[in-house]
């Protein structure tokens, strides 16, 4: 008996996790969007957190993208940190392979 109640939590406990990790991968648009706002557009809070020392790890984000908060934002630049850059010519547009079209990102190596 005891270990079916185990068993249970474990499984819901899974499913609880797998839930959560679905939301957090299927970000897409909402997500870049999300993270650009906090990149240009920062809360109170978000700076408040810098402040305290607080590092955002922004993910995917575009290489003409990093280029602007670095400009613009060179004050906070200690708490950010990106993975996973997307790499893009000057006009935004993402560099892709040219053997398997897939756009070019960081491996973060």
């Amino acid at each position: 008996m005891f270990t079916r109640k185990v068993l249970v939590v474990v499984l819901f406990g899974l499913q609880g996790v797998a839930g959560f990790c679905g939301i957090a991968w299927a970000g897409g648009d909402a997500d870049y969007a999300w993270q650009q706002q906090m990149l240009f557009e920062p809360s109170q809070q978000q700076l408040q957190q810098e402040k305290l020392g607080r590092v955002f790890i922004y993910d995917g984000i575009k290489s003409v993208d990093i280029d602007l908060a670095m400009d613009s934002n060179y004050d906070r630049i200690g708490n950010m940190m990106f993975v996973n850059t997307v790499w893009t010519s000057s006009d935004g547009e993402p560099l892709t392979d040219p053997y398997t079209g897939q756009p070019i990102v960081d491996d973060d190596c």
